[in-house]
C-alpha cells in the first residue's frame, strides 16, 4: 500500500492582464493532492490467484489571493475520486490459462457527461511451448462504447 500527499505551488492559470496581450498564462493556483494506492494478490487455491486493487485521488486547489483563472481550473484535469480493480487468474491445466478482470471507475468530477462505469476484459491462453503461446482476448465486454476522457482533442469512444 502507498499513501501519498503532494503540495503544489505555481500551477498554471489563464489570466486577463490587459496590454499588450489581453490573456496570459500565469501561475496562480496552489494546493495539494493526496490518496491511497493499494494492491493485494492472494493464492486462493493451487492454480487460482486473485488480485484486488484500489486507487484514490483527492485534489484541493485554490487560487492565490488576487488571481483569476479564466480557464476555470481546466489545467488541473478531471480525474476519478477512486478506482477499484479485480482480476482472477485460473490455470485450467498445465498449458491452458484463463484470466478475467473487472474494473470500476468513478465519475470524472466536474466533467459533465462522463459518469462512472464498470468494465470487464478476459484472456484465454494456450501455451504450446515455453516460447509460443496462442490466445484470445477481449476488452470492454460490458458496453458497446463509453467515454474515458473529457479531452475533446483526444477523446474517442472506447
Amino acid at each position: 500500500m502507498s499513501v501519498f500527499y503532494n503540495l503544489y505551488d505555481d500551477i498554471r492559470t489563464t489570466e486577463f492582464i490587459g496590454n499588450p496581450l489581453p490573456i496570459q498564462l500565469r501561475n496562480g493556483l496552489e494546493g495539494q493532492t493526496y490518496g491511497i494506492e493499494a494492491w493485494s494478490s492472494t493464492q486462493l487455491a493451487p492454480g487460482w490467484r486473485v488480485d484486488l486493487g484500489l486507487a484514490t485521488l483527492a485534489k484541493d486547489f485554490e487560487l492565490k489571493p488576487g488571481r483569476v483563472d479564466l480557464a476555470q481550473r481546466d489545467s488541473l484535469g478531471h480525474d476519478p475520486d477512486f478506482q477499484l480493480l479485480a482480476r482472477s487468474y485460473v490455470q485450467l491445466d498445465e498449458r491452458l490459462e484463463l484470466n478475467v478482470g473487472l474494473r470500476f471507475v468513478d465519475d470524472l468530477g466536474g466533467s459533465p457527461g462522463i459518469g462512472s462505469y464498470v468494465e470487464a476484459d478476459g484472456k484465454l491462453a494456450y501455451r504450446v511451448t515455453d516460447n509460443l503461446e496462442f490466445y484470445v482476448a477481449a476488452r470492454n465486454l460490458l458496453h458497446d462504447s463509453h467515454l474515458e476522457s473529457d479531452d475533446v482533442q483526444r477523446a474517442q469512444r472506447i
